[in-house]
């Protein structure tokens, strides 16, 4: 019943802070509610290089893909 299709994209919008840290991650594209819950459990761990805006650190906003195995 939570399987996933072999090749199924998943798409997760995080917002990254000044310090490279995703403050908030939530579902565009689900899968399964599973696969959906493990991708923002773990999409809440990554760390990004923060972007710059003038040369200074800002925030931002990035649509994450993954493909279902």
């Amino acid at each position: 019943a939570n399987r996933s299709r072999a090749g199924a994209e998943a798409t997760v919008e995080v917002v990254i802070d000044e310090q490279g840290a995703v403050i908030a991650a939530k579902i565009a594209a689900s899968i399964n509610g599973f696969y959906d819950a493990v991708l923002l459990d773990s999409a809440r761990t990554w760390r990004y290089r923060p972007a710059t805006k003038d040369g200074r650190p800002v925030r931002f906003r990035r649509l994450v893909s993954l493909l279902a195995r």
